[in-house]
């Protein structure tokens, strides 16, 4: 795993640990730091065009490169695999670092 792979795999674990402690135990956070980007992500040329494609032959809006993560974005992910495959917030971060990571 490169040094890149692994920062952003601890990262995914970090924010998604916190929005599980957030939103699904109840810690409290001001609004101001809820609705706040937690990282982006600059997708690879390679993940680029292959979303291009995608996108152009599904007649969809053209994409930017860049994913920007807010805490709702990750509690989706959460509340959605808890609900229906019933993964951990620790397999939902490994699920979310593999598929940024391309593994």
């Amino acid at each position: 795993m490169t040094v890149g792979d692994k920062a952003l795999s601890e990262a995914v674990k970090y924010y998604t640990e916190w929005v599980y402690q957030v939103s699904v135990i109840g810690a409290c956070v001001s609004a101001d730091e809820w609705n706040a980007p937690l990282f982006t992500y600059l997708m690879t040329k390679k993940q680029f065009n292959e979303l291009k494609l995608i996108c152009n032959h599904q007649g969809w809006p053209p994409v930017s490169r860049g994913i920007t993560f807010l805490p709702r974005t990750i509690k989706h992910i959460i509340t959605a695999r808890m609900g229906k495959d019933d993964l951990t917030w620790q397999d939902c971060a490994t699920v979310l670092s593999a598929s940024l990571n391309g593994v």
